[in-house]
């Protein structure tokens, strides 16, 4: 969904070079369509479960890091570290 603020859950990188993103929709629904969507060829039982791989319409989805910076231009990444006190006073 262009102009929208996407999740990003985790990121994996695993052998032979490939660096996989998950992403999350927001609204929970819409989800990438491209390699290593949910109904990509590419996927391997082997590899679905190294990262983590369900099948659901949860607007959950990976994608290849070099798809992820082809389609999201600008992003901002917060932080988020257990344990601070993130109030001012």
């Amino acid at each position: 969904v262009p102009g929208h603020a996407y999740s990003l859950i985790s990121v994996h990188e695993e052998d032979e070079g490939l660096r996989l993103v998950k992403l999350r929709n927001p609204w929970g629904k819409g989800e990438w369509k491209g390699d290593y969507s949910d109904d990509s060829d590419k996927w391997t039982d082997e590899l679905k479960e190294k990262v983590g791989f369900v099948k659901s319409q949860d607007g959950s989805f990976f994608m290849t890091v070099e798809d992820f910076h082809k389609y999201y231009t600008v992003y901002d990444i917060g932080h988020y570290h257990e344990g601070w006190d993130y109030t001012h006073q």
